[in-house]
């Protein structure tokens, strides 16, 4: 089935429905063959194309070039898209979606041996248009995953991102980043998500994911995060830091993000 086909698979009631925040995954959203293929895209990148972000909060490579993916890729990327996905995708989502043309928030990421990024939630603004970051989009490529490799998708319950010195309560689902896996979720308030723990792998495995995510004009809804930039947060286990806790601020700042935001 084509990934337009398997998109219709999904199923809206629970998709809105589901606890602390509407989300969702679903295994072989592309064709086996397409897929693959994309991968051996993906890790036949010469290094020098990808940056490097390592910080306290993230540690992982981006592909720097939104404009020139390979080949396959870009075809994935198309019908991510293209008017019709989107219009599929507003049905499930029950909101009228639009495709972002900035690529502002299109991306593909690679997680080695000892990579992890911590539990988040994204930004609620667009920097450059104003709409509001209504879904996110997500498809795991990783190449020879298995559970040992760690690496999982954290969705966390927690507080609304807009209450002063907000905490989370407990981790609700842990995701393995599997092959062909899609993960979809709404950018609401509390959707507080990550991949903490640091990945486990040796050179013949690596952690893909590709990325993409949809606006709206909505910008009245309930969960109407001003933040222009990611805003993370510490796991109940993680001891007090305030050196942390300053850089958290700075890093969920347009500006002065580029304090904490450094790659290489």
């Amino acid at each position: 089935m084509s990934i337009l086909e398997e998109i219709e698979r999904i199923d809206c009631s629970q998709y809105k429905n589901a606890y602390p925040f509407p989300y969702t995954f679903h295994d072989n959203i592309l064709e086996e063959e397409f897929a693959t293929k994309i991968q051996e895209e993906i890790l036949s990148l010469d290094e020098k194309y990808w940056d490097r972000y390592e910080n306290p909060f993230e540690k992982k490579y981006t592909l720097r070039d939104k404009n020139n993916f390979p080949q396959n890729t870009k075809l994935l990327f198309y019908d991510l898209s293209s008017e019709l996905f989107i219009e599929k995708l507003s049905n499930i989502v029950g909101e009228k979606l639009h495709n972002d043309n900035t690529k502002n928030w299109w991306g593909i990421h690679k997680y080695k041996n000892g990579d992890k990024l911590d539990i988040h939630s994204d930004a609620g603004i667009h920097p450059i248009t104003g709409d509001k970051k209504h879904v996110t989009l997500g498809i795991y490529l990783s190449k020879n995953w298995q559970e040992e490799n760690v690496g999982h998708l954290e969705i966390w319950e927690g507080d609304d991102i807009q209450k002063p010195n907000a905490t989370l309560t407990k981790k609700i689902k842990s995701i393995l980043p599997i092959f062909n896996r899609l993960i979809l979720f709404n950018n609401t308030n509390n959707a507080w998500h990550g991949n903490p723990e640091p990945v486990s792998c040796d050179s013949n495995s690596t952690r893909i994911f590709l990325t993409i995510s949809y606006l709206s004009k909505n910008l009245k809804d309930k969960y109407n995060n001003k933040y222009k930039k990611a805003y993370f947060i510490k796991r109940p286990s993680e001891p007090k830091d305030t050196e942390k806790d300053r850089l958290r601020l700075l890093r969920a700042d347009s500006i002065s993000c580029k304090e904490v935001y450094k790659h290489k």
